[in-house]
């Protein structure tokens, strides 16, 4: 059986920059004292900035069709906004996001004129 470090493996792939980066953040351990597990946190939590729901449930709710966007990219872009809201029910405020996020054409006008049934 060949045994397989992925500390050696994770450190030996990094380029200069990185690995005096992770050297850096690290501090005041040195890296043969962190685990491999140690290290992935490290990098994510460097890498991965922190999501503000908040903000990122304004720039949904903010969102208006384009003037230029069909109703499929709409769609899409919306679905996309909402991916880090944390929204309790998705599906309505989509639906909801989806309707009074539309330029005012004929498509508005028509669900306007329909009666509303909650799903």
């Amino acid at each position: 059986m060949v045994y397989v470090n992925k500390f050696d493996i994770l450190t030996d792939d990094l380029t200069a920059e990185t690995y005096n980066l992770l050297r850096d953040l690290s501090y005041p351990h040195k890296l043969s004292e962190r685990t491999y597990k140690d290290l992935c946190e490290i990098m994510t939590k460097h890498f991965s900035p922190n999501i503000s729901v908040f903000r990122e449930r304004a720039e949904c709710y903010n969102a208006m069709q384009k003037a230029d966007e069909a109703i499929t990219e709409w769609h899409a872009r919306i679905k996309n906004l909402a991916i880090n809201c944390k929204f309790v029910n998705l599906d309505k405020v989509l639906r909801d996001k989806f309707v009074t996020g539309l330029v005012k054409e004929p498509i508005l006008d028509k669900l306007c004129e329909q009666e509303f049934k909650e799903t």
